[in-house]
């Protein structure tokens, strides 16, 4: 059972390095949500770039309470399902609350565009984890990335359900 004293500042690298690469995939991120959605890109190369700008002075100006709240809500996590990691925190669980709680945090400020492709990012990035053990389902991600636009992804799955799902499908392809 999870103790409640899990500290999240012994996982401050990992923290980095994954925000590093969601916006890395922004590029794919965003072409994956207009595709999707069946949005016009527009102008592709000015709206990603105003994106990336938009995402990265975000994280620059909010990246401690990014990383604070992320802190908060995988405790919760923890304690509520009454888990506790053993050594460390798994990839699915940082990759899910450091997207959610940065995409929350730029709907926040009125940045929605970013706020979607964020989480189009994360899919990308849980996507490809399956992806290494030939997990990947497809009819999942475009649903996914379709609830995003709609704004409904919590409503849709709760607040941790697609975490739960691709921590699952991932456990269930290794375990064959």
């Amino acid at each position: 059972m999870a103790n409640g004293n899990y500290e999240l500042k012994s996982y401050a690298n990992d923290y980095h390095i994954i925000l590093k690469a969601i916006i890395e995939r922004l590029p794919v991120a965003y072409a994956k949500w207009s595709l999707v959605n069946d949005i016009d890109a527009g102008d592709y190369t000015l709206i990603l770039s105003s994106a990336l700008t938009s995402v990265e002075n975000h994280i620059a100006e909010e990246s401690e309470y990014v990383f604070a709240e992320t802190k908060t809500k995988i405790n919760d996590y923890l304690n509520k399902f009454e888990v506790a990691p053993n050594d460390s925190i798994d990839e699915f669980k940082l990759v899910f609350f450091i997207a959610m709680t940065l995409a929350e945090s730029l709907k926040s400020k009125g940045l929605l565009r970013e706020s979607k492709i964020v989480l189009t990012a994360m899919v990308w990035i849980l996507d490809y984890r399956l992806s290494t053990e030939n997990a990947t389902r497809t009819t999942l991600t475009r649903q996914v990335i379709k609830m995003i636009e709609r704004n409904r992804l919590v409503i849709e799955t709760g607040e941790v359900g697609l975490y739960l799902t691709y921590k699952c499908l991932y456990n269930q392809a290794i375990n064959k």
